[in-house]
Order: structure tokens, then C-alpha cells, then sequence
């Protein structure tokens, strides 16, 4: 296997340099989205703030126009024969089946990956597989009832748990090589969050370590996630399995070998940066506020100065 991380928050602090200036243009723009403008000023007396909404409708407006685009899916055939070009289809079908279902979830990951892709400028989600939702097939050949029932269970089962990731959570492998090396996620949670996951896991900083008397639920943690991908040989055959290890708050709850083989995270540009010769990933990570970001700073100023002299001298305190 490759070498097992023994500190997870050694990978982060390391990835926190590679990715620090990036990650700083993205909240930069992220407080102008989310219209938290308090750190564009340094007055002396306490003012109230124009919270304009130009960045946000700007990222709301562009992601209207792509929102209603569908994706398509395309699949190459290994080969011209029939079963071959039957596989294909079969595989394009089962890939429009998945969009599908992902569109009727709740939060819409394709749609998230839209958003985040105009802002702060990286497409990111996990896919991973429930294995205990799979439902087996019954050993019956023939059509029947068994069979039937199967295909209303397959029908009504989702063995997915497909996620659209904040880019801020994610530190992917370093450089621009896919498929993905692997991926250290960030996660904020609660305790009690954590013992559904994981019953027999004990809080070390809480106030018991009976689990049966668990008096601090709403505890916030510090959840890091790591997943690194098989090494394979030159025939294609695993020379060295990959590592999934979780620990919360430093104590690592879980760490067994990657069982999908692969690094489960789509981590994409989205196109409107340039790499550089410096290799920051700072010039990749662009969104659409990149180069207007002066201006809509600006502007809360400029419209809080004007706010404010209105109050003075058209509004006077009596």
C-alpha cells in the first residue's frame, strides 16, 4: 500500500499552503456573495452599511442562464461489435437514469456543481455507494414474481449518496494530473452527527465518555476525510492499495483500504482561469467575480458614504 498518513492535520496544513492563495480570492468573493461587508470598513464610529446585492445577482443571474441546460452523456463503445455497441448503449441509458435521480434529490448536486463552477470557479462532488441499500438479485432465471419484486425494489432503491462539495472543503493532489492522487476533505459537524455515523465512537473532549450519557450532542467537531487511490503496475493490475481514513477532532475513527480503488471526488476547473508559470493554482480557481471584485468593493463604499450623508444632512438628528 502506499505509505498510510499517520496525521491527517500534517496533509492539511501542507495542502493549506499549496491551496492558501486560492482558497484567499475565493473568500474574498464569497463575502461579497454571501453580502458580509463589515471588513471593508475601518471607521472609528459605528455606521450602517449599504449591503448592495450586485455580486450575488451577477453569480445568480449567469447561473440562471446555465441551470437550464441539460447534460448529455456520451459513451465509447470497446469495439464495433454488436454486444459491444449494446454495452454502450446500455451504459448511456443507466448514466441518464443517474442524472435523473440526481435531479429529484433535494439539493441538486449537478446544479450546485453549475453554481460553484461560476462562482468560486471549481465544478466538486463526491459519489459514493451505500452497499448495505443494494438489494441482490433473486437466483431465479425465469420472469416471475421474484423477479418482479426485485426490479420494484432496484426501481425504488437509491444506493447512492452523491453530494455537491463546497471547493473551500476540498484539497485534491496538488498539480493538474487526473485522475485525482487523493483528496483530503474538511468537515464541520456535530457529536451527535458523529455517533449516527459511528455509535462506538467516543468524545474525548466531551463531558462523558459513557455512551450512554452523552450530555454534549451539539458539540461542534472537526471532521477530516482522506481517500487515496490504488497504485497499479504496468499491466494494469493493483501493486499497492489505497487508504480511506476518517478522524474527528485528531481521533481517527476509521482507517481500512480504500474500497473502491479509486479517489470517489470529481474536482474540475471551471474553465475561465489559465494555468500559469508560477504553478499557483490561484490563476486555475477563477470565477466570474475574479475581475470585478475592485469595483463591487467600491461600490458598497461609495453607497454606504452616500447612505450615510443622506442620514446626516437630509435626516438630521433633532
Amino acid at each position: 500500500m502506499p505509505e498510510k498518513p499517520s496525521d491527517l492535520s500534517a496533509i492539511l496544513e501542507t495542502r493549506r499552503r499549496n491551496f492558501g492563495n486560492m482558497h484567499a480570492e475565493w473568500e474574498r468573493e464569497e463575502k461579497l456573495v454571501r453580502q458580509e461587508f463589515a471588513h471593508l470598513f475601518d471607521a472609528q464610529y459605528d455606521i450602517t452599511i449599504h449591503e448592495t446585492s450586485t455580486a450575488t445577482d451577477i453569480v445568480s443571474q449567469f447561473h440562471n442562464q446555465v441551470r437550464t441546460d441539460e447534460p448529455t452523456v456520451s459513451f465509447r463503445a470497446e469495439g464495433t461489435s454488436r454486444e459491444a455497441q449494446a454495452h454502450a448503449s446500455l451504459m448511456i441509458q443507466w448514466a441518464y437514469g443517474m442524472l435523473k435521480r440526481e435531479r429529484e434529490m433535494g439539493d441538486d448536486p449537478n446544479g450546485q456543481c453549475a453554481y460553484n463552477g461560476l462562482h468560486p470557479g471549481v465544478m466538486a462532488k463526491r459519489v459514493l455507494v451505500e452497499t448495505p441499500r443494494i438489494v441482490n438479485k433473486p437466483k431465479a432465471r425465469r420472469e416471475g414474481k421474484a423477479q418482479r419484486e426485485w426490479q420494484d425494489r432496484v426501481a425504488a432503491s437509491w444506493p447512492f449518496d452523491i453530494r455537491a462539495v463546497h471547493p473551500l472543503a476540498l484539497y485534491p493532489t496538488p498539480g493538474l494530473k487526473r485522475p485525482l492522487y487523493d483528496m483530503l476533505e474538511v468537515q464541520t459537524r456535530t457529536t451527535a452527527d458523529i455517533w449516527r455515523e459511528f455509535p462506538d465512537w467516543k468524545d474525548p473532549k466531551g463531558l462523558t465518555l459513557d455512551a450512554k450519557e452523552r450530555t454534549n450532542p451539539s458539540r461542534i467537531v472537526k471532521v477530516l476525510i482522506y481517500w487515496s487511490m490504488d497504485i497499479l503496475d504496468d499491466e494494469g493490475e493493483v501493486k499497492e492499495k489505497g487508504w480511506y481514513i476518517i478522524e474527528v477532532d485528531g481521533d481517527r475513527v476509521i482507517e481500512k483500504p480504500n474500497p473502491y480503488g479509486f479517489v470517489p471526488y470529481i474536482y474540475e476547473w471551471s474553465g475561465l482561469g489559465r494555468a500559469d508559470a508560477d504553478g499557483d493554482p490561484v490563476h486555475l480557481g477563477r470565477g466570474i467575480l475574479r475581475g470585478k471584485r475592485g469595483e463591487l468593493e467600491e461600490e458598497v463604499r461609495l453607497k454606504t458614504a452616500y447612505s450615510a450623508q443622506a442620514q446626516i444632512h437630509v435626516f438630521p438628528t433633532l
